[in-house]
């Protein structure tokens, strides 16, 4: 942390984002570096529902699939997030690419 921390401008607002879903490691860090740790909460399901289906629509638009399976696993997966936006978008694109490849 020091080293990456050394790169950075002093005193003229300039900030890490460390992320993490582990408090202990949040809260270690926290001691070590006199951090100031925000604790945001999952998003909820609708939410992040959403942001999977604005990611993987995306996809599914420019290459054209259209199939029930598709929008059935995609229920499936949405529900895996947990409400983590990252995540969402991370599976709807997986998804759709995978998807889109065994199309062809």
């Amino acid at each position: 942390m020091e080293r990456l921390c050394s790169g950075l401008p002093k005193h003229n607002g300039g900030v890490v984002i460390v992320t993490t879903r582990l408090k202990e490691v949040a809260q270690k860090l926290g001691k070590q570096h006199r951090l100031q740790l925000v604790h945001v909460k999952p998003l909820d399901r609708e939410i992040c529902g959403h942001i999977f289906e604005e990611q993987a629509y995306s996809i599914r638009k420019s290459s054209n699939f259209s199939c029930d399976e598709a929008t059935r696993k995609m229920e499936e997966l949405k529900d895996q997030c947990h409400g983590l936006p990252l995540v969402a978008k991370t599976i709807a694109n997986a998804f759709a690419v995978g998807f889109w490849r065994r199309r062809i």
